[in-house]
This record gives structure tokens, sequence and C-alpha cells, in this order.
């Protein structure tokens, strides 16, 4: 009788894991996001794109248009907190700039948006923003929408019936399943379609239980955009894992013997998405795989590749991923893409940048613009370095003043460092791969830029084993 019901628990325990709960996931057309869209395109500090071209061009372009564009970049609506106790880069921070988004999405006036955005950002911005926002929708109505509106409607209702016909639930629920993760039913999640006029390709953006989409206007083949959009939505999933089960799999990790382990778990979000979107679904509704890169990242779309069959196999058994799963992706990096651990553009996606002024930080933004998590602070500081120290990525120390000094706090901080690398007095790069399994680069300048030391130590792009 005891284990009839031991048994009848399991069966009980593997029925409430196949049976997820879906949210309602809905398509949305908003115009107040994508008159904030418009708008972030039309500052000097914008680089070139087609909304600013439109707007220059245009009878707009004059005062007090010009005037509320430039007062854009004062505003402060960029700040974030992250969540204690997780394990670093494996959850999103709640950024302000997010929720801004997401309630312009569910917005149904600029009132109902200054309602629910009051005290995420200054007072004094967020008044700001709205008469930015109110000057700059018939701008927007002007240029964008009233010449395309007949073909933004037509696509928002032909994507909005490709989502239905492909089962955006049914994908939706196999990424709760294997991620492992119970989502609440009643937290809906809400696709933002931003109509584009740029002549080809489309990107998408996912933060709490928002998607952006940003679609071209002559689009017409949504198999593609369909499996980036869920590659999104499993970012969503991802960071939606509960503390216990983030904890568990960092855990899974750290047990590896592997030296490339870390680095491994800083890409696994990308690589998964990667998989599953870009890989898993197309396939699924398009009857074969896409033959085309998955991601415009080599590393992410060659280790999205590689893992791609044991997804499938994860997937099709309804399996949720687990250490072997794991052990079986750590075991990808170290069969075939071991040295990856000494090409920069690889490391230089998960940094922390530590450096005496902050000029200093525009030649690593500038050479590796491309980072899933990125950090800096200045000054180097001994609180800086401590926190550099807790944080597993890769870690760049640039020491331009105080020499003598702030190479003693650096050996205080991480000690076993080669000292006679480290002399104060004269001009190096040095790096070490750290205990963490991670990789710190240190440079010591006097008169020399960064870009002259780094290129001169890094010519080819790798460092030296």
């Amino acid at each position: 009788m005891k284990t009839k019901g031991i048994l009848l628990l399991l069966l009980l325990s593997a029925q409430l894991v196949l049976a997820q709960s879906v949210p309602p996931i809905s398509l949305r057309y908003s115009k107040l996001l994508a008159t904030f869209d418009f708008v972030q395109r039309l500052p000097d500090s914008a680089p070139a794109n087609a909304f600013k071209t439109l707007f220059l061009t245009s009878k707009f372009n004059v005062s007090p248009y010009t005037d509320l564009i430039a007062q854009l970049d004062t505003l402060h609506l960029f700040e974030s907190y992250s969540f204690q106790g997780y394990p670093a880069g494996q959850k999103v921070p709640v950024m302000t700039s997010s929720l801004i988004e997401r309630n312009l999405i569910n917005a149904t006036s600029l009132g109902d948006f200054k309602q629910a955005t009051y005290g995420f950002i200054p007072n004094s911005d967020l008044q700001k923003l709205s008469e930015i926002l109110i000057a700059f929708e018939p701008v927007y109505d002007s240029l964008l929408y009233q010449p395309h509106s007949q073909a933004i409607q037509a696509q928002i209702s032909a994507l909005d019936s490709y989502m239905a016909t492909c089962q955006v639930k049914g994908f939706f629920e196999q990424g709760l399943r294997f991620y492992g993760v119970e989502w609440d039913e009643d937290i809906g999640i809400y696709i933002a379609l931003v109509p584009s006029i740029t002549k080809a390709g489309f990107s998408a953006r996912a933060y709490l239980n928002t998607a952006v989409v940003e679609v071209p206007l002559q689009a017409r083949s949504y198999a593609t955009l369909f499996s980036v959009l869920m590659h999104e939505l499993y970012h969503n999933i991802y960071d939606a894992q509960s503390l216990e089960r983030k904890l568990r799999i960092q855990s899974w990790f750290a047990g590896s013997s592997s030296a490339g382990s870390q680095y491994a778990y800083l890409y696994l979000n990308e690589v998964l998405a990667t998989a599953l979107g870009n890989g898993y679904v197309y396939e699924t509704i398009c009857g074969s795989a896409d033959t085309s890169d998955w991601y415009n990242v080599p590393y992410i779309h060659r280790a999205a590749r590689g893992i791609y069959p044991m997804v499938q196999e994860y997937l099709r058994e309804g399996k949720v991923m687990d250490q072997q799963f794991v052990d079986r992706y750590v075991a990808l990096y170290d069969g075939f893409f071991s040295d990856w651990k000494y090409e920069l553009d690889y490391l230089m996606t998960h940094r922390m940048l530590l450096a005496d002024h902050q000029d200093d930080f525009n030649f690593v933004l500038a050479q590796y613009p491309y980072a899933s998590n990125s950090r800096s602070q200045t000054p180097l500081s001994a609180a800086g370095l401590e926190a550099m120290k807790e944080t597993p990525f890769t870690k760049v120390l640039i020491v331009s003043s105080d020499h003598v000094q702030q190479w003693n706090r650096i050996q205080e901080t991480f000690p076993g460092l080669e000292k006679a690398m480290l002399e104060p007095g004269r001009e190096f790069v040095y790096w070490k791969e750290l205990q963490d399994k991670t990789i710190l680069i240190m440079v010591n300048r006097h008169t020399s830029s960064l870009e002259v030391l780094w290129k001169r130590y890094f010519s080819n792009g790798r460092l030296a084993p």
C-alpha cells in the first residue's frame, strides 16, 4: 500500500510538471511606444538611421522639435536594480527603461502612462518625457503612421493570425517545461509590434513579461520572425526561473572539472534561446532547419547548433533541463570549442571593467560593442576590486595613476599574481586565469593610450597561451 502511494505521488508530480499553466499571449500595436522608439533615434548621439533621415528632411526639422530632441539626452531615464542572491548574469536587472516601455505598451492614454510610471524616474524627467511624446506623436503620425497605416494594420493582422496558426502557446509551454518554470497564468505576455521603414532585417528584445518586435513594413515571410520572437520569449522564461533552480544550475557548472565551464555557463541563456527559437521552432513550423546563421555572434550560433540535437531530445521527451544536460553541454565546449577561451571577442562578451579614468572605457566599448553582460566602474578602488573579485566575468583592470598604490591593492585582492610581471614603473599588459575560471586582464599605462597597448599585446585578437 505504501509503495502504491509513493507511485501515485510520483505520477501526480510528473503530471504537474507536464501540465504547465500557459498565460494569455497577445500581440499589440502601441502608438505611444512607436513614438518613443521613433524619438530615441533622432538625437545627434544616435547613429545614422532611416528615421533620422526622414525627420531631417521633413518640415518638422525646426525648433521647437529640435530643442526637444536635444533635451531627450539630458533626461535620467535609465536606472536599474539587481535581485539579491541570484548568480551574476543569470537574472536580468529591473531597468526603468524596460518599465517605461512596458507602461507605454499597456497605456491607453498618456495620462495612464504617467500614472503607471510615476516614481520610477524623477518627476521632472517624467514630465519632460511626456511633453516630448505629446509634441512628437503628431510628427510620428504625419511621417510614418498615416502614410503606412494600411500596411501597418495589415501586418498586425497577418502576424496575429500567423502566431495563432503556429500555436505560440504550445511552444511557450514546451519552454516552461524545459526550463523548469511555473508561470502564473494571471501574468499575460504582451508582444508589441513596432513598424520599421528600414529596407530589410528585424530585431526583437524581451524583458519582464514583454517582447518588442521591430518589423519592416514590407515583410511578408514570418517564419524567421516568429522563431526570433520565440527566442526572445524563451529569454523571458529563463529569467523567470526560481532562485532555487538558478542556484541548482549554477552548482552543476561550478562542480564541473572543465576549465571552460564558467564561460559556457555565461553563454547558456543565449545559446539555449537560439537552439530553441531559431533551431527547434523554425524547423517545426517550416519542416526543415534554417540553413543560415541562427545568431549574428559566431560563438552563440555554433554552440547552439552543437547542442541542438540534445535540445530536440529533451523537448521531444518532455524533459526538464538537468545536470546530465549541463554535463553534456560543457563536454561539447571541451570537445569542440576549448580554444575559444583565448579569443578576446569571446571573453569580452561578459566583462567587468575597472579603470582610473572613464576615458579608458571608450576603446573597450568601441572594440567590443557586443556584450551580454557589461559592468564598468571608475575610479579604481578597493571596494571596486572586491566587487570584481566576486563577479565571475572577464575582468579588466586599467591602471593609469597612483601606480604603486594601485598595484599593491590589486595584489592584495588577487593573491597569486606574479610580482615580477607587475612593475608599476613600466607599461605592460598581463593576463591570468583565476580560480573562478575567468580571465583577469591587467593593463598598466603611463604615456601610451589603452588602444596602443592593447593592440600591441593582442595584435591577433587573442591571448597568448
